[in-house]
């Protein structure tokens, strides 16, 4: 979820800037992010236990197909607001720290998870040495 999160961060910003970011030999594009993402960033733990669950949230996915209309629903978890939980963002490449500084700062306004383009998941972080 994080590293999703961080793909779609890093790409906006990638976007967005007028700067050319240098990994390495390489310089990171908006076609080569997703790579350089998965590669060169961890997010440690792997699965991140939260102590309370929230109700699920239920909403129906509309989609026009060629064959007509199609309606769906999707079900996810969500948890209580003030949630909290830790995580260890590494990079192997020193370059990355600036940009992915940013992209936890769009947390603020994007969110995390499934239903992050509704709004939901937004949120603060704080650097723990």
């Amino acid at each position: 979820m994080c590293k999703g999160f961080l793909k779609e961060a890093i790409g906006l910003l990638l976007e967005l800037s007028d700067k050319e970011v240098k990994v390495g030999k390489s310089k990171l594009s908006k076609f080569t992010h997703k790579r350089m993402v998965d590669n060169y960033i961890f997010v440690e733990p792997r699965v991140i236990r939260l102590a309370a669950v929230g109700p699920d949230c239920v909403r129906p996915l509309r989609a026009d197909t060629m064959k007509g209309e199609r309606v769906s629903l999707a079900c996810s978890e969500t948890v209580p607001a003030g949630t909290a939980f830790t995580v260890v963002i590494s990079s192997l490449s020193d370059s990355l720290e600036p940009l992915i500084r940013q992209a936890l700062d769009y947390g603020k306004l994007k969110g995390l998870g499934q239903w992050r383009n509704n709004g939901k998941g937004r949120f603060s972080w704080q650097e723990v040495k």
